[in-house]
């Protein structure tokens, strides 16, 4: 613990998967607090590892901690939050608010979660009985909770629709580190940064390529990250004959370059089969750092990490040959595409800078520990 620095315990179910280097950069940057990290687990190739997190990272341990939850462990993590002398807790995710709910009652600590997709609804497990239990326990949360934040305005509406108190909701959004302009000798061809997962859309992307005119057809296509799509989308590209790397997975440190090298980020996420949608896109706001313009869809929170017409274009959802024209847009008219980028930094950097929003939280925290 910093000297001077009040304590927050952070809740985290697992600490931390790769994709989540938000979460990590946000605990980081809130001055005058240091974070006691706690959950249910470390991950071996995690981002961090947690100050306590009993449960081994295994199907056993799985098994144990839905059953039993934070009760077996309940005397060393109320011990460790007295010791650390935290003055509340946060919790990431819907389910690590409905997990780490008892500790406050237990501590009598202040509960803040925050809520980052489609949290805000599901549970998202096939396991039996455990979306009925998770909503119960999100009424719970919504009752007991003092602070429910929310990573866009999209994902409030969701919770309040949901039942969430609209006098306990509120939108921070985490924003991105205020990174420098990556150098690139050139600037060429559309890059995809993410999970291959099937909500991401990058079926959508390659079938658009494919629509473009001729002489387009052969433009570069970069595909950072992995998952289970990542074979069928490798197939599909071939099908389609497009000039489509997968570049596989990447460090954090490596992706501003890497985006710095392409014309445009095209990242058109799709509604999962549950109806939920992207709560937000960080990447949006990494790729417009690097003063990329953005081709999307019009989904979700994607709507509020674009603006359209401004540093990007939007497309009706799932419309691939509307999707299409807006990356020939893109990539054949130069003035557009570049104010489309120094406007997208721009805003980044007055509106979604991780430190002042980092800053912000730090009062929340501040403001809650007072007056509880």
């Amino acid at each position: 613990m910093r000297s001077h620095d009040r304590a927050v315990a952070i809740w985290k179910n697992g600490w931390l998967p790769r994709s989540e280097t938000f979460i990590r950069n946000q605990i980081r940057a809130v001055p005058g607090w240091s974070p006691l990290k706690i959950g249910f687990n470390s991950l071996a190739a995690g981002l961090e590892r947690a100050d306590f997190a009993p449960y081994p990272s295994n199907f056993l341990g799985k098994v144990a901690r839905i059953s039993f939850g934070t009760a077996p462990f309940m005397d060393t993590y109320v011990e460790m939050i007295r010791s650390f002398r935290c003055e509340l807790i946060h919790a990431h995710f819907g389910s690590g608010g409905v997990n780490s709910l008892p500790l406050a009652r237990r501590t009598g600590l202040p509960l803040i979660t925050t809520f980052h997709g489609a949290d805000t609804r599901i549970y998202g497990s096939s396991v039996p009985g455990l979306e009925r239990r998770y909503q119960m326990g999100l009424r719970s949360l919504f009752k007991e909770g003092k602070l429910l934040l929310a990573a866009s305005r999209y994902l409030a509406d969701q919770l309040v629709q949901g039942g969430a108190p609209l006098g306990k909701t509120e939108v921070l959004y985490t924003g991105v580190p205020p990174v420098d302009k990556a150098s690139a000798q050139s600037r060429e061809g559309i890059i995809f940064v993410g999970r291959l997962i099937k909500i991401k859309g990058v079926h959508h992307l390659l079938r658009a390529a494919a629509e473009l005119p001729p002489h387009l057809r052969s433009t570069p296509i970069t595909i950072v990250g992995d998952g289970p799509e990542r074979a069928p989308l490798e197939s599909l590209a071939r099908d389609l004959g497009l000039h489509a790397r997968f570049a596989g997975l990447r460090s954090s440190s490596e992706i501003p370059t890497l985006l710095a090298r392409h014309r445009l980020f095209c990242g058109p996420s799709i509604p999962s089969s549950a109806g939920t949608r992207e709560g937000f896109g960080t990447v949006f706001l990494e790729a417009a750092l690097q003063e990329l313009p953005v081709v999307a869809y019009a989904s979700g929170g994607v709507q509020e990490a674009v603006a359209h017409g401004e540093t990007g274009l939007l497309v009706p959802e799932g419309d691939i040959k509307q999707l299409s024209h807006a990356l020939q847009t893109v990539l054949t008219e130069d003035l557009l595409a570049h104010s489309m980028g120094t406007n997208g930094r721009r805003r980044v950097l007055e509106d979604f800078n991780m430190e002042r929003q980092a800053a912000h939280l730090g009062r929340i925290y501040e403001s809650i520990a007072d007056h509880t």
